[in-house]
């Protein structure tokens, strides 16, 4: 019903305005009410994304399948994800040489003895195990764990010791829950899902008694190439320093410089295991301890689940489980020698590699690359690994007038592209050193920031929004901040801005100065991250 009665749109509009207002008043109040009711982390940021519409990532994914197709889907995405990794590595063309021809010099002398657990380490893997609801079907709860650990931690500790002596590793540990998450937005085919792997309590807490023992042995005995940063604690920083630094160094000296950006195929689901065990032995893991892990390795099975319906098992020949604890510093065993291959200097974290070499010569540096890439080709075909060569890309950089388009690069005759700048372990490298892409996809972050506080200070109290400054913009002006925090001052300042602008967003308008604004948050401005570090 319409009315042009002028009377009646004032009231309609005085009384919507009300509603409005009563409205807001409403949703604040239940916003600070839940906000003091729960002070996990988890509840808190529940509350963050209803306010900012934020759509939860598991609901989406439950949305993708229809009820009738989950038992195909599920099927599929199983045989898929469970015969990947061999399928893939059938396909490789066959290299000159074999994996032993990389390994022939790292026969350690030295062999991994694995020293008895006991009831108090048990405790301590216990208390720190995650309170999680996903756990696998007819595993023991986390949770009981927890409740119970003072009276498990002793008998646990004789099993794995048992374990540890017998060379057994459990087949009912073995078994993997597969939860496929998709990567775009609406997925067409198997390969744009990520499995997510549950395992039993049981099987983690063994891992973790296993991978303390192996990760100490092979950093004692230096068998960890120190250009391997890859699942190494307090490690990825370090790795962008290393590569800046050189290539800054190159710059510095006139050189001109390629630096290559290999991305690995499924790298994880293709480690040949008959080649890791090979390549444990070489590393000193023998007699029982090669046992443990050889068992661990083989007859494992997987399932895939999508709502209530889970697939039929299948067991999986090739590859190691992404949802296992000790699988990443397998995977760092299988592709550490990698690094002995070619003369590049080689940087390594997980599936993503860095080689970079540097010559004065234009032509020379072309023709070396190739044949150094010509090495690396054969290592990834005798190790039956291969590159996402689509995600594989190089930059020059050079102080000299250089085209980077003639300059070419290829590797198993797939031609790889220049590109002006490249993402690295969360940092974008750009070929004239001047972290001018870095700081603006920093800056837009800031930005995305600063307007989710906007919303939130009217829902929320002070210590709500100090999580949300601490998780969304000290993690971003943090992180490698000793590398691009080198850049310009005039690079910089737009972020510092940003930083500041939030901090006044968080505190009352009267607060005073702006050091008082960082005071009053225990935070501190960003001319003084880099003097912290």
């Amino acid at each position: 019903m319409t009315t042009n009665n002028p009377n009646i749109i004032r009231q309609y509009k005085t009384y919507r305005n009300k509603l409005t207002h009563l409205k807001e008043i409403s949703k604040q109040n239940y916003y600070e009410q839940a906000f003091q009711k729960y002070h996990d982390d988890i509840k808190t940021w529940k509350f963050v994304n209803e306010i900012i519409a934020i759509k939860n990532k598991s609901q989406q994914n439950n949305e993708l399948f229809e009820d009738s197709a989950c038992q195909k889907q599920g099927e599929d995405l199983n045989n898929f994800f469970s015969e990947v990794g061999k399928s893939l590595s059938t396909n490789i063309k066959p290299s000159p040489t074999t994996h032993r021809h990389f390994i022939k010099h790292t026969n350690s002398k030295n062999s991994l003895f694995l020293t008895p657990t006991d009831a108090y380490e048990i405790q301590l893997l216990i208390k720190n195990i995650k309170m999680k609801s996903n756990s696998s079907p007819n595993d023991i709860p986390s949770k009981v764990f927890k409740i119970a650990c003072c009276i498990m931690s002793e008998w646990l500790s004789k099993f794995f010791n048992k374990c540890t002596t017998t060379g057994e590793f459990p087949d009912s540990w073995k078994i993997a829950h597969i939860t496929p998450i998709p990567k775009v937005h609406s997925p067409s085919c198997s390969s744009e899902y990520k499995p997510i792997s549950v395992l039993p309590v049981l099987s983690k807490l063994f891992e973790k008694v296993l991978y303390h023992r192996v990760y100490s042995y092979l950093t004692e005995h230096n068998l960890i190439d120190k250009r391997q940063y890859g699942f190494r604690e307090n490690h990825s920083e370090l790795a962008i320093t290393t590569i800046y630094d050189e290539l800054l160094r190159n710059l510095d000296n006139k050189l001109i410089t390629c630096s290559l950006f290999l991305d690995l195929s499924k790298a994880f689901d293709r480690c040949d295991h008959e080649i890791l065990l090979d390549k444990l032995y070489h590393n000193g893991i023998r007699g029982v301890s090669h046992k443990i892990f050889s068992n661990f390795l083989h007859n494992r099975m997987q399932c895939t689940k999508i709502g209530a319906f889970k697939s039929s098992y299948k067991r999986i020949s090739c590859g190691v489980s992404q949802g296992s604890v000790i699988s990443p510093l397998l995977f760092l065993i299988y592709i550490n020698n990698i690094t002995k291959a070619s003369s590049f200097h080689t940087t390594l974290f997980a599936i993503g590699i860095n080689l970079h070499m540097s010559n004065s010569s234009f032509n020379v540096l072309q023709t070396t690359v190739n044949l150094e890439l010509c090495k690396i080709d054969h290592w990834l075909r005798a190790n039956k690994l291969s590159l996402y060569y689509n995600k594989t890309n190089f930059m020059l950089l050079t102080s000299r007038e250089h085209n980077p388009a003639s300059f070419k690069v290829t590797i198993n005759n797939h031609n790889i592209s220049p590109e002006d700048n490249l993402k690295y372990l969360g940092v974008l490298l750009d070929n004239t050193l001047s972290w001018k892409p870095h700081v603006q996809k920093v800056k837009t972050q800031l930005s995305r920031a600063c307007e989710i506080l906007s919303k939130l200070k009217h829902y929320t109290t002070l210590p709500v929004l100090k999580v949300v400054y601490n998780s969304l913009i000290h993690p971003n002006l943090n992180y490698s901040i000793l590398n691009w925090g080198r850049a310009l001052n005039a690079t910089i300042q737009p972020l510092i801005k940003l930083q500041n602008k939030a901090i006044k967003m968080i505190n009352p308008a009267n607060m005073g100065s702006l050091e008082d604004h960082f005071q009053h948050l225990k935070s501190y401005a960003f001319p003084n991250y880099i003097a912290f570090q």
